[in-house]
């Protein structure tokens, strides 16, 4: 987390600002936007695909993130006639896809529903429509801790 912090501020930092003003913006524009690359694209002249190269594709990933067989074999095992697996992220489409090679899940996940760097409006990919249209709620349980509801599933 802190990586990708340091990175998003030398970035702000790139367009000359200092740190207290880079540190000061990226908040501002976080809690405003909910992802600071939204605030520099409406206010900043930016690219936001080497906004993506410089931030997200950056990382050292390789050194940092590792398959949980645990979480691989959990995936592995539904019913995939009965639930898809979809990725959700903030981030754009070649992050995502490095993030699920390196943990060892591009293998079960069906979609990925990521906001599109290379639009400037930064619109969710029509993968989100996707999802909603063929969502379903499925029962997980025939009784839950909380007094026999079953609690539900979204596939």
């Amino acid at each position: 987390m802190q990586l990708m912090m340091d990175r998003i501020r030398d970035y702000f930092k790139r367009l000359g600002m200092n740190e207290e003003e880079a540190e000061e913006l990226h908040l501002h524009y976080y809690r405003e936007y909910g992802l600071a690359i939204r605030g520099l694209i409406k206010h900043h002249t930016i690219d936001p695909l080497d906004y993506d190269a410089r931030c997200d594709a950056s990382l050292p990933l390789e050194n940092i993130l590792r398959p949980d067989e645990r979480l691989v074999s959990l995936l592995e095992s539904l019913d995939r006639s009965r639930c898809r697996v979809y990725a959700l992220t903030n981030a754009y489409k070649t992050h995502a896809t490095r993030v699920l090679k390196l943990v060892g899940l591009s293998h079960v996940v069906d979609a990925v529903v990521y906001c599109d760097y290379s639009n400037p409006e930064l619109y969710v990919n029509r993968c989100l429509q996707f999802v909603q249209t063929r969502a379903r709620v499925l029962p997980r349980c025939s009784r839950s801790s909380r007094g026999g509801e079953c609690d539900a599933l979204l596939c």
